[in-house]
């Protein structure tokens, strides 16, 4: 116990004032004394002198604890400091892969694909281009064989005319047999005069030798008026003779005529420039074998036409103002007489015929 240093009073311990004259009381850090009055097992005792009777495990374990924590606390940072820098290595990576890497990798695959691309273009212009130039010489090479063709049938066109015209040249080049300017009735044929059919018709037509000229007339639709000269039968010869459409549309000449005027071949020219190689049969049944329009025809009535046939065996040739017209084949008639005639299609015929020429082949 201690006394009051002022009264020498004794004093409880722990007081701080003397009771009895209330002088304040100091303590010593030598003495007992409290510094907590806390409960529980971290309740700390201090004891100036001796070994305390009780072991204070709170204080132990205070301090494992507070180690523990520092330890741990260590460890925290450590982490923290691991983690922050392990996220700013792999930020400066991620900036460094997303700034220099993952571009010039970009880079890199836009430019692979670029080229590949300018390298497909390139291969597909050189297949354009060789297609088309494939294209261009197989256009070109077909054009050229065309054009051989087409020079070729040219060729052999010319030539069968030429050869035509050679024919003509050669059939007509002669002594005719018989020749006459059909002013009237007459000839030079070895056996006579031509003997034509000279007779008039009811509609006002038929033939006869008028103006200077054999006329074959018809002024009834659709019936035509022959006029045979019956002493000149021939079989293969050339025949030429000038014709004239007064009035009406169609006139012609009648060879190898035969079995009273009703079968023969005849050669008619129109109006408009129509030409036909006809086959008669049974006086009225006929079949065309030519039938063209030449633009060597004069048309128009009162225009004068060269016609000219030249038969030999079953090949027929026609000529209209000396140029070729072309031929036909047919075995129906191989011989008989010559004639003209006139067609009346609507509004009456009237032919006008000069310079029979005929030259036996």
């Amino acid at each position: 116990m201690e006394r009051c240093t002022n009264c020498e009073r004794l004093l409880s311990p722990g007081m701080m004032r003397c009771p009895a004259c209330g002088q304040m009381v100091s303590t010593t850090s030598g003495k007992i004394g409290y510094s907590s009055y806390a409960s529980g097992p971290f309740q700390q005792l201090e004891y100036r002198h001796g070994t305390p009777k009780n072991i204070n495990v709170a204080s132990t374990v205070t301090s494992r604890s507070l180690q523990s924590a520092q330890k741990l606390s260590t460890l925290l940072i450590s982490a923290i400091v691991i983690v922050t820098l392990l996220l700013l290595a792999s930020g400066v990576s991620l900036m460094y892969y997303a700034g220099i890497i993952h571009p010039t990798q970009l880079h890199n695959q836009a430019t692979a694909t670029a080229q590949v691309l300018q390298n497909a273009s390139r291969h597909t212009t050189a297949t354009a281009h060789a297609h088309a130039t494939a294209t261009v010489r197989a256009d070109k090479a077909d054009k050229k064989a065309a054009a051989i063709v087409a020079a070729q049938a040219t060729a052999q066109v010319k030539a069968a005319i030429a050869m035509q015209q050679n024919m003509y040249a050669r059939s007509t080049s002669g002594k005719p047999a018989f020749s006459s300017p059909l002013f009237f009735e007459s000839g030079t044929d070895k056996e006579g005069e031509a003997d034509w059919d000279i007779y008039p018709t009811k509609d006002g037509g038929g033939c006869a030798f008028t103006g200077n000229a054999l006329h074959s007339s018809v002024f009834q639709a659709n019936y035509y008026a022959p006029c045979i000269a019956h002493g000149l039968r021939i079989h293969n010869f050339a025949l030429e003779i000038q014709m004239a459409i007064l009035k009406g549309e169609e006139g012609g000449v009648i060879f190898r005529s035969n079995a009273h005027d009703k079968n023969f071949y005849s050669l008619r020219l129109k109006t408009d420039g129509i030409y036909a190689l006809i086959l008669t049969r049974d006086d009225g049944h006929t079949t065309p074998l030519i039938y063209e329009k030449s633009p060597f025809i004069k048309k128009g009535n009162g225009q004068a036409n060269i016609v000219t046939v030249i038969a030999r065996a079953s090949t027929i040739y026609l000529y209209i103002n000396k140029h070729y017209m072309g031929s036909a084949s047919d075995h129906t008639y191989s011989a008989g007489a010559i004639g003209v005639l006139a067609i009346d299609r609507q509004d009456g015929t009237d032919v006008a015929f000069n310079n029979l020429r005929l030259w036996k082949l």
